[in-house]
């Protein structure tokens, strides 16, 4: 397995969220037509999921030859599977720790700032306060899409990219390299950079799991139930 560049790195993760930001922000015209969240879901399941799976499939044939997405499954080794319950529980309960706590600090430290520069309608957060602006159908189907596409699609998808493919190729940087690794996956959320605090909080346990107990499936697992439970939260405030 090859080392992989920081220059690569950078580009591997930048590249792709850039591009769903500036689309997000042309579809932002049509906000009066659409919820941004309905506008962001697009983009993210049919441009940036497909690019980054295209990368890695690109990858794949790259160090095998063949297509498939084994490249990212490099950190698959078997753990006791009462252990590996809990240890994703503990992942779990410290994530909803950071988003809690560290998330209501980091609110009052950064949100007057954010409200003051960045307008309400490109929070794809904010999409709770404005449910009188549409019809109920296309609300439901904003929400159902979102609860797809942020609680198992991209999630899945996402770890492989960054946890799967990239970490155990970062391994010249040993015990940093979750450091590395961690830092680059929540800069990569262009779309809410006020939220960089509580995502490297309540990440780095998780990323420093699957790098040394090399097994990827924990991210994945606590990945996908912390995105669940924010789904699952949008869902609350719109039934």
């Amino acid at each position: 397995m090859k080392e992989i560049k920081v220059s690569k790195l950078l580009i591997m993760a930048f590249i792709p969220p850039l591009i769903t930001i500036i689309l997000y922000i042309g579809a932002l015209q049509f906000r009066h037509l659409v919820p941004p969240l309905f506008s962001f879901i697009l983009i993210a399941l049919f441009i940036l999921a497909p690019l980054e799976l295209v990368i890695i499939l690109k990858e794949n044939k790259k160090e095998t030859g063949k297509a498939g997405v084994g490249c990212t499954l490099e950190y698959r080794h078997n753990i006791n599977k009462w252990k590996a319950v809990l240890l994703v529980v503990a992942l779990f309960l410290i994530a909803g720790f950071a988003s809690k706590f560290v998330g209501e600090l980091e609110n009052t430290l950064v949100m007057p700032f954010v409200h003051k520069y960045i307008p309400d309608y490109f929070i794809v957060e904010n999409f709770v306060n404005q449910l009188d602006l549409y019809s109920q159908p296309l609300i439901w189907l904003t929400v159902i899409l979102f609860i797809i596409t942020n609680s198992f699609v991209l999630p899945i998808i996402e770890e492989l990219y960054f946890r799967g493919y990239m970490l155990p190729r970062l391994k010249r940087y040993k015990v940093f390299a979750p450091i590395l690794v961690t830092v680059v996956f929540s800069l990569y959320h262009f779309w809410s950079p006020w939220q960089n605090i509580r995502r490297i909080v309540g990440i780095l346990p998780y990323t420093y799991a699957v790098w040394k107990k090399e097994n990827i499936y924990i991210g994945i697992i606590v990945h996908c139930l912390c995105n669940l439970v924010g789904s699952i939260e949008i869902l609350m405030m719109v039934l």
